[in-house]
């Protein structure tokens, strides 16, 4: 269990479910495996080409996966087909690269957490890309790295099928929201004491992902002080309205337009989100067929 060898979690203010439900997922070997080199990445320093693709050929998943993934957009995007991650860096950039390879990662890791749990696989996916791209235009518009802001919205939502994984009545918790508007941190707390939230941030901060990153997983709400994590909380508020809930069919929650304009964005921003949440929605829904 590489990634969780050494524990960086405190113990105080830490629910001891959602410690539990982190240690659970380092007992996978291939879960561990693919975290340890997402953390590694999900810093804001831009590796070095071959350093970056050491990183990916150490895990059989991914470097597998990977070569397909970027062929299959290169193949959607009418570009030249690389032949390696650094001939892949040259041609459209390490920006591009570090996104599919992200990409990739979080699919693969809700493969394998749904497979214990019952979660479907694709919609977790596709809400993670929605607020990720979501995130990343709304935090550009606030001067946050592109790099952080993508990672961040990716992973914000990482707790859910960690928690679902270690708790045996979530089935039941999820039932509970379908087609109400409780929202599903509210009926895990009322059930459980915790939320995804905790699980998440307490996943993340053990691998050693980007603080900033764990913050977000821990809780996007509208009264954080961090322009991120209103950034990403706008970003899943698109997510919802757009039906990328990650299957929980919950009623989605009222748009909050003065927090969106408070970061400077109008209508026409309003347009551009939803577009690129369309755009990548299609797009990681053929490459990663």
């Amino acid at each position: 269990m590489s990634g969780m060898a050494v524990s960086r979690l405190g113990s105080g203010g830490v629910s001891v479910r959602a410690v539990n439900a982190a240690k659970s997922v380092g007992r996978l070997a291939r879960v561990d495996s693919i975290l340890s080199r997402m953390a590694t990445i999900s810093h804001g320093e831009e590796l070095a080409p071959p350093m970056l693709e050491r990183i990916l050929n150490a895990d059989p998943i991914l470097s597998q996966r990977i070569p397909f993934v970027v062929a299959a957009f290169c193949n959607e995007t009418k570009q030249p087909i690389p032949g390696s991650i650094c001939d892949a860096i040259r041609s459209f950039g390490y920006s591009d690269v570090r996104d599919l390879v992200m990409i990739v990662g979080i699919a693969e890791v809700y493969r394998e957490l749904s497979l214990r749990c019952g979660l479907n696989t694709g919609q977790l996916t596709q809400q993670a890309i929605a607020i990720a791209v979501a995130t990343e235009y709304l935090g550009n518009k606030v001067g946050q790295s592109k790099h952080i802001t993508f990672s961040a919205g990716l992973f914000a939502n990482i707790g859910v099928p960690v928690l679902a994984m270690s708790e045996r009545g979530y089935s039941g918790i999820a039932s509970s929201v379908a087609g109400g508007k409780t929202q599903l941190h509210e009926a895990e707390i009322q059930s459980l004491a915790c939320s995804h939230g905790d699980a998440g941030y307490c996943l993340l901060t053990d691998y050693g992902f980007d603080e900033q990153v764990t913050i977000c997983a821990a809780g996007h709400s509208v009264e954080s002080s961090s322009k991120l994590v209103v950034c990403v909380h706008l970003a899943e508020s698109f997510a919802h309205q757009l039906g990328f809930d990650g299957g929980f069919a919950i009623v989605p929650p009222s748009f909050n337009d003065d927090l969106f304009r408070q970061l400077g964005c109008d209508n026409a921003d309003t347009e551009h989100v939803v577009a690129q949440i369309t755009k990548w929605s299609s797009l990681s829904s053929r490459i990663l067929a």
